[in-house]
């Protein structure tokens, strides 16, 4: 009988996403949003793959003092 059937179990693997949404900012200010590989590195999100249309204009003239990084989740990069 069906109403006494088993229920499909969920395969934990398959319900992750390859990739997150890394929100980037530039003293605190939102920037943009990049795709970035779950559990990339520092190096792998960092600034040339930050430098959105949006980055160079924000950060102009002054130069990168900090970085901080929240992996899967935020770059923000603190210009002097």
């Amino acid at each position: 009988m069906l109403a006494q059937g088993r229920w499909p179990r969920a395969e934990p693997a398959l319900l992750e996403e390859a990739t997150s949404l890394v929100v980037v900012q530039v003293n605190g200010k939102l920037r943009a949003r990049i795709p970035v590989r779950r559990g990339a590195g520092e190096e792998r999100s960092s600034p040339p793959r930050a430098r959105t249309p949006a980055s160079p204009r924000a950060v102009g003239a002054g130069s990168i003092r900090k970085i901080v990084h929240v992996p899967d989740r935020l770059l923000n990069l603190v210009v002097d």
